[in-house]
């Protein structure tokens, strides 16, 4: 059996129906969003077609070959008849949309003291969600939930605060991550697998200077750990001219230690964020036959565009099915592209404040 078949296996109680011989389909998952999401169309005279019954909102699963690649509902179905033909589009979204789409629920609508994954399992567990930590489980001290807000608004506030990308794995769960350092076997290659590929190289959004502003420098001109005249400054010397940008440290950054990793960041997130590849390869798996994922290194050997030996990180990928036949489009960027900004976390009102507020209403 051909190992990128692609099955759509919808899930109803015990029962399960399992539907191949799609003609169009789009399959893509990331590490900047979620859910992920997917896009089969069948458009050839099919005889099994009248009989299949597939109803939307049912639990499903799509797999290339024996492999899971998203786990979600069936979002959408579209029948389409014209003259012999007739066409059926699936359209549906993984486990997490429910986080993106509701609103998020929770006793007293507030976190106290609760690490990252704890707050996200709290989030996550009304919708049968699993969550997937790769990251240290330091506390939070206060967390509000604004009553409208979707829990995935909650989820990326708290991970802005831990540093932490999101987003949603083959099965269905929420995975708390970094960057990693997992490697996909082989190299995109000019006239091996690269098919066609856009380089995008900007200028646009960089800067020379990255310079903290402190509060009431004129009243703080003394020199000690770099920090002179009321303010720190990043030069990055690969910015031709001169480009100053200004950070002015938020309320609450006692020493301005988030300031100070934020320049760092700024710095390197714009680096990396203004050198883009997309590329379109013939084939869905790499080297060793495992599929293409998000947040995986992979090597890039493009001479026509000046890539050599260049060793950047996969932030989404699309399996695609179209006219054209079986591709897999990538979007991969430096490692650095995907870190978070360092923010400083809301630490609300102490405990005893709280319990004194909370003691005089009754």
């Amino acid at each position: 059996m051909n190992q990128d078949v692609v099955k759509l296996k919808v899930i109803s109680g015990t029962d399960q129906l399992e539907i191949t011989g799609w003609t169009n389909l789009s399959i893509t998952r990331g590490i900047e969003r979620i859910p992920n999401s997917f896009d089969l169309r069948m458009s050839e005279k099919i005889p099994d077609l009248d009989y299949i019954e597939v109803i939307e909102g049912s639990k499903c699963q799509v797999l290339i070959g024996d492999e899971v690649v998203v786990t979600g509902y069936i979002d959408r179905v579209i029948p389409i008849i014209s003259g012999e033909q007739h066409t059926i589009q699936i359209v549906g979204r993984g486990l997490c949309q429910d986080l993106v789409d509701c609103s998020a629920v929770y006793k007293g609508m507030q976190f106290m003291n609760m690490s990252v994954e704890s707050i996200a399992r709290s989030l996550c567990e009304d919708f049968l969600i699993g969550v997937i930590s790769e990251i240290e489980p330091d506390p939070i001290s206060t967390q509000n939930i604004n009553f409208g807000e979707t829990s995935a608004a909650v989820i990326e506030r708290i991970c802005r605060i831990a540093q932490a990308l999101y987003y949603e794995d083959e099965f269905g769960n929420l995975v708390l991550s970094r960057e990693r350092n997992d490697v996909a076997s082989g190299v995109l290659m000019q006239g091996v697998n690269v098919e066609n590929a856009t380089y995008v190289r900007g200028m646009d959004q960089r800067y020379s200077h990255y310079t903290i502003v402190y509060p009431n420098a004129q009243l703080t001109p003394d020199i000690t750990n770099g920090i002179s005249f009321g303010h720190y400054t990043l030069e990055d010397k690969t910015v031709p001219r001169y480009r100053p940008l200004y950070i002015i440290p938020e309320d609450g950054d006692a020493g301005f230690l988030v300031a100070e990793k934020r320049i760092f960041w700024e710095a390197k997130r714009r680096y990396a964020r203004s050198y883009m590849l997309r590329a379109t390869v013939t084939n869905w798996r790499d080297s060793d036959e495992k599929l293409y994922k998000p947040n995986t290194q992979i090597k890039i050997n493009i001479p026509k565009l000046k890539l050599e030996n260049e060793n950047w990180l996969i932030g989404e990928v699309t399996y695609r099915i179209d006219e054209t036949g079986t591709r897999c489009d990538l979007l991969v960027m430096p490692v650095g592209a995907f870190s978070l900004q360092p923010i400083v976390p809301y630490q609300g009102l102490p405990v005893d404040v709280l319990n004194a507020a909370g003691a005089g209403k009754q």
